[in-house]
């Protein structure tokens, strides 16, 4: 009897000890795929920024204005001249911050018209699948001054 307790016991602490062993596998898993998943979306979101930019830079109007959230979009006219009446160049994304699963804000260096620009703010939201650009409203704006370009000057008087 005292042999069949022993044996019992035994294959008890085995089926708890495979119970805690599978759920913790199924929770590292888990949170692997959230990982993934979040590093997936993360790069989604860097890649929409960059073809916004790229967009921009290259006049490519109707391409960039699509890629624009809808909940705040501005006229396609005034849209397009903004566009249009700027030259933008050596665009970089310098740092990402993770909102939540669904809004990540992205932090640019620029050059505009030879005007630098840096860490300015460009936020990303998915909505359904797909990622969009969300522009600030006035309001919400903020407006740093540019760096004014440097120009080395050359001494030539000896």
């Amino acid at each position: 009897m005292k042999r069949f307790r022993t044996g019992y016991m035994f294959l008890l602490i085995c089926i708890v000890l495979c119970i805690t062993g599978c759920s913790s596998k199924s929770i590292k898993k888990s949170e692997n795929q959230h990982t993934n998943q979040t590093t997936t979306q993360q790069i989604q979101a860097e890649n929409l920024v960059n073809n916004y930019l790229t967009a921009v830079s290259e006049k490519k109007i109707d391409e960039a204005y699509q890629m624009l959230d809808t909940s705040n979009l501005p006229d396609r006219e005034i849209f397009s001249n903004s566009i249009n009446s700027v030259k933008i160049s050596g665009i970089s994304i310098t740092k990402s911050q993770k909102i939540d699963d669904a809004n990540y804000k992205f932090f640019v260096n620029y050059t505009q018209d030879g005007n630098i620009y840096e860490n300015v703010p460009f936020s990303t939201r998915l909505t359904g699948d797909k990622w969009y650009i969300v522009l600030a409203k006035p309001g919400d704006a903020e407006i740093i001054p540019p760096k004014e370009s440097k120009t080395p000057v050359y001494n030539n008087s000896k």
